[in-house]
């Protein structure tokens, strides 16, 4: 994404050589559409980067800026005044914030001079990037739900995630949950405090997920999982696709011997927030 950015801000030349016409660049980062047209120019300047015009598969951004950007905050920002490329990849519901961090944070910092060498702060910086992680869940224990459903599988009521059994399996911080389909069975592993590495079959939250064939025919898909027990009676389960923006969270709160499964902040239309789940011990 950076490389592109940065093709784009090198007017199409990538190491000495023209890959792209200069003149096809200036066409396809221009405004050729304003979605907003009954907007003045003091409002648009004063509004979000969504109202700024549209290009050929960019967008214009504010500060004489333009973009590439997908859903839930990918951005590839391109400032040619400032000689800048910034690019996010996330799982945002709130896309346009990112931009208003670089304009409130980044964009003022940035000079029209090179800055000097510093090796004392690019050391710093890569120290700073190399520490970063995903956040874990806490670690806690449930002795008093764990004994009464480790082993145990769950008959759900018709769902439109066409789940119909859930086991559940807990030992040495480990959580290893069962999930069978209409026509599937996947085996997924969950850490307390700690992220377990895996691979899975199953179709994570996607936007495409209503589409025909849809993440159909790749190879497993990498992911990582870790659980925390929310209070006495519910658990959520936390499940990161790797090679993707997006994570899954389940919530199942256990009451007597019923459980009620929740997929808050679910994506795409197959994944539209519906009532809880409920499902009850098989005998």
């Amino acid at each position: 994404m950076a490389k592109l950015g940065q093709l784009y801000l090198n007017k199409g030349k990538w190491n000495g050589k023209q890959l792209l016409p200069e003149e096809w660049v200036e066409e396809a980062t221009s405004l050729k559409i304003q979605q907003r047209p009954e907007l003045t120019q003091e409002q648009r300047e004063s509004s979000l980067d969504d109202v700024q015009g549209y290009c050929y598969q960019f967008w214009r951004a504010r500060h004489n800026s333009y973009q590439a950007n997908g859903a839930f905050g990918q951005f590839i920002l391109i400032i040619p005044e400032k000689d800048a490329v910034v690019v996010f990849t996330a799982n945002s519901n709130d896309m346009w914030g990112e931009l208003d961090m670089v304009w409130k944070y980044l964009y003022p910092s940035m000079k029209d001079d090179p800055l000097p060498a510093d090796e004392g702060s690019v050391t710093q910086l890569k120290q700073r990037l190399a520490s970063l992680a995903l956040p874990l869940p806490p670690k806690n224990s449930n002795e008093a739900i764990t004994s009464k459903i480790s082993g145990k599988t769950f008959t759900l009521a018709e769902n439109n995630r066409s789940i119909k059994n859930l086991t559940f399996q807990f030992s040495n911080d480990v959580c290893l949950l069962n999930i069978k389909t209409d026509a599937a069975s996947f085996d997924l592993s969950f850490g307390s405090g700690k992220w377990e590495m895996g691979e899975t079959l199953r179709h994570g939250p996607s936007i495409f997920a209503t589409a025909v064939n849809s993440l159909n025919g790749l190879p497993p898909f990498k992911i990582a999982g870790a659980y925390t027990w929310k209070d006495d009676q519910s658990l959520e389960l936390t499940l990161r696709y790797i090679e993707s923006v997006h994570n899954e969270i389940m919530n199942f709160r256990f009451e007597d011997n019923k459980v009620f499964v929740d997929f808050p902040g679910a994506t795409g239309p197959a994944f539209r927030k519906i009532p809880p789940i409920e499902g009850t011990i098989a005998e």
